[in-house]
């Protein structure tokens, strides 16, 4: 079993500094700055997170009609336990897409927009041009808010 330090270096058998070697899951690291009481959580934490994995891979199994839990199966059930963060992005429905990327300043341009080129289109001569200008803001508004929308989405 390789002994490994804090930055996950492997060190010689024979390296005199191992007074702080702690084993977590069949791995040695050395000159880990980390409470017994740490150590002890997280394995505490690891098994019940283990055990939830598992229970919902037998959940995922059992939706197939099959008894045998796969590895696919323990994928996907550990999938879900992980923060879309530092996984991989999951997909929503479009409904959910929509409703992120669509701010309420969005949906008040459009409904303006659409409100003053009814104006423009049945409203005479006089208040055509005014509206027309005016519904072609709130059409930019529209643009700009949602392409700020899609870039603070896409910087998540």
């Amino acid at each position: 079993m390789a002994i490994l330090d804090a930055g996950g270096t492997p060190l010689d058998s024979d390296t005199p500094d191992t007074k702080n070697v702690i084993s977590v899951k069949g791995v040695r690291v050395a000159n880990a700055d980390v409470s017994s009481g740490a150590v002890e959580w997280l394995s505490d934490h690891m098994r019940l997170l283990e055990a939830q994995i598992v229970q919902e891979a037998y959940t995922i199994a059992q939706a197939d009609n099959r008894k045998l839990v796969a590895p696919m199966d323990i994928a996907k059930a550990a999938e879900r336990f992980t923060p879309t963060q530092s996984g991989m992005p999951r997909e929503g429905t479009l409904r959910s897409r929509l409703s992120q990327s669509i701010s309420g300043i969005t949906l008040i341009a459009a409904v303006l927009a659409v409100i003053f080129g009814v104006l423009a289109a049945y409203g005479g001569k006089e208040l055509a041009a005014g509206a027309w200008d005016i519904a072609k803001i709130f059409a930019g508004a529209i643009v700009g808010s949602t392409g700020a929308a899609a870039a603070a989405t896409r910087k998540q």
